[in-house]
């Protein structure tokens, strides 16, 4: 087919033509909206807030016994590392059944 450079070009929608500008109009407004809560969230430290309940817990432990660290656990368990003369041991405890669900050895060879 031979196109003659002096032919008009085939109309367009004016329809068609402003969805095309609406959606570019969008498409901007809407990177640039992104944008700014990904900045705002960055500046602002967005970290959900967690409520903790004032309650009182206890882990037995025998005499001489020491708590070295406790580490919570992302399934609400708390892993408590006890330090006795004669060995240190990791306990795995849920505080909501107050039960020792687990626990790790750690003896020291002299």
């Amino acid at each position: 087919m031979v196109v003659n450079a002096n032919e008009a070009p085939p109309p367009v929608s004016r329809a068609l033509m402003g969805a095309v500008i609406g959606m570019g109009v969008l498409i901007v407004v809407g990177t640039i909206g992104l944008g700014a809560v990904i900045v705002h969230r960055l500046a602002h430290g967005h970290i959900p807030s967690a409520t903790v309940a004032a309650t009182e817990l206890a882990l037995s432990v025998p005499a001489g016994t020491q708590v070295r660290s406790v580490t919570a656990v992302g399934d609400g368990r708390l892993a408590v590392q006890l330090h006795a003369e004669n060995a240190d041991r990791v306990v795995l405890w849920d505080p909501a059944s107050g039960r020792v669900v687990g626990q790790l050895l750690l003896s020291s060879q002299h």
